[in-house]
C-alpha cells in the first residue's frame, strides 16, 4: 500500500475513534487496494465502519465534523472515499436497510451501501485490510454458496436491467464486459479478484469465442487513466460489440441459474 495512502488511513482511524468512541469496533478496507488493482490518481478507497450499535444523532454529528476536518486536510483523498457503516450484530441481514454512507465528499444518514453486501463481507474476510479492530474472521458469519451466487445475481440484474445506462457509451460497455467476468470467476471459485485478473481467468477458462470480446475489454483497461478515459476505438468495443455483450449476458445469466460447486 502506498504510504500516502496509509497514513491517510491511520488519520481516518483517529477521527473515526474521536468521534465513535466505544461504539466504533472496526474498520476495514476492501475493493481495489485489497487485490492489487488499485489506481492512485482514480481509484476509490473502499471502507467498511462496523459500529457496536446503531449510531446516535450525537456521533452522526460528531462523525460529519470529522469529515469536514478530513476535507480540509486532504480533499482529494477524502473525496474518493467510500466508507459504508454496519452494525455488528446485523451484519448480512436479509432485511434491507438504509445505512449511513460516506461518499462523493459527503455523509448520508440513510443511503445504498455495501454493509449487507455477501461480495464485499467475502472480499473483507480474503483479503481485507485492517486498519483497526478484530480480524474479520472472528465476526463476520459465513458466506454460503448460495448466499454468493444470489448476490452475484442482483449485482448482475441491476446492470442487465439498466442498458440504457450501462451500454450506452463505449467505457460503459467495457465495465460490464469486466464486471461480468468478475461475476463469473467469483461465481466458479468462491473467491474474489479485481476486474482486469477476473477477466485474465476467463479468458482460459470460458468457452473460446467470448474470447474476442474479453480480450478487448482487457486492452481497453490496460492503457485507461479513469473509466471515462477508457476506450480506444483500435480495442475494438464499440456499437459493433452490443450484440456480442447482450449474448455474453445471456450465458452469464445461464451460469447463474446453475447450481454452484466451488
Amino acid at each position: 500500500m502506498q504510504k500516502e495512502i496509509a497514513k491517510f488511513l491511520l488519520k481516518i482511524k483517529k477521527g473515526l475513534l474521536m468521534a465513535l468512541k466505544d461504539n466504533l469496533y472496526g474498520i476495514y478496507v476492501f475493493g481495489s487496494l485489497t487485490y492489487g488493482s488499485f489506481r492512485p490518481k482514480s481509484s476509490d478507497i473502499d471502507c467498511m465502519i462496523v459500529t457496536n450499535k446503531i449510531l446516535n444523532n450525537k456521533e452522526f454529528n460528531s462523525l460529519r465534523k470529522c469529515y469536514v476536518k478530513l476535507l480540509k486536510e486532504n480533499n482529494q483523498l477524502t473525496k474518493r472515499l467510500e466508507m459504508s457503516y454496519a452494525v455488528k450484530n446485523n451484519l448480512l441481514s436479509n432485511r434491507v436497510a438504509k445505512n449511513p454512507k460516506f461518499y462523493n465528499g459527503k455523509l448520508n444518514k440513510e443511503a445504498d451501501s455495501d454493509a449487507n453486501n455477501p461480495i464485499a463481507w467475502l472480499n473483507i474476510k480474503q483479503t481485507g485490510i485492517t486498519v483497526y479492530g478484530p480480524h474479520p474472521e472472528k465476526f463476520v458469519p459465513d458466506i454460503g454458496r448460495d448466499t454468493i451466487r444470489r448476490a452475484l445475481k442482483t449485482e448482475f440484474d441491476y446492470i442487465n436491467q439498466r442498458p440504457g445506462k450501462y451500454l450506452k457509451e463505449d467505457w460503459s460497455k467495457v465495465y460490464v464486459i469486466l464486471t461480468f467476468c468478475r461475476i463469473l470467476y467469483t461465481l466458479k471459485t468462491g473467491k474474489i479478484k479485481s476486474k482486469h485478473s477476473a477477466a485474465e481467468w476467463c479468458l482460459n477458462n470460458l468457452p473460446k469465442k467470448w474470447y474476442r470480446l474479453i480480450n478487448s475489454a482487457i486492452k481497453s483497461l490496460v492503457v485507461a487513466v479513469d473509466w471515462k478515459r477508457l476506450c480506444h476505438p483500435a480495442h475494438g468495443i464499440n456499437e459493433q460489440s452490443l450484440g456480442e455483450i447482450k449474448d455474453f449476458s445471456k450465458y452469464v445469466s445461464s451460469q447463474l441459474n446453475k447450481k454452484v460447486n466451488f
